[in-house]
């Protein structure tokens, strides 16, 4: 299911993909009003990407770069290919966009006594 939102604030739009399946990946897209130069990316639980630093696309990208790489993270996440590891302190994330093109990234401070990988699996 395609659902969109304002922010909080009134200042931004976040658009995200609810999978029917359970054990699918929730994706997510976040971009502020006025700033076409950034759009935060999520999947899953807890894993963010702030595009473009956290990607491969140099950091001058125009809002039509960035919005190929939502694209593509997108179907990468409705296809499956992608998964989190729980550790003592953090998430890591793991997105195989294509071949010889996976993105890494981790965040801090959600502890969880038993560390866990989730592979998630395709929308369909």
């Amino acid at each position: 299911m395609l659902m969109s939102k304002r922010t909080k604030n009134d200042d931004g739009t976040i658009v995200w993909l609810k999978p029917a399946k359970e054990r699918a990946a929730e994706f997510c897209a976040h971009l502020e009003d006025g700033n076409a130069s950034l759009i935060d990316v999520s999947f899953g639980s807890g894993t963010t990407f702030e595009l473009p630093s956290e990607s491969r696309l140099p950091a001058d990208a125009d809002f039509d770069m960035l919005l190929d790489a939502v694209k593509a993270m997108g179907l990468a996440t409705i296809a499956g290919r992608c998964w989190e590891y729980f550790g003592f302190l953090g998430i890591r994330g793991t997105i195989k966009v294509s071949d010889g093109n996976v993105l890494r990234c981790s965040s801090f401070f959600h502890p969880r006594l038993l560390p866990r990988l989730m592979r998630y699996e395709p929308y369909v």
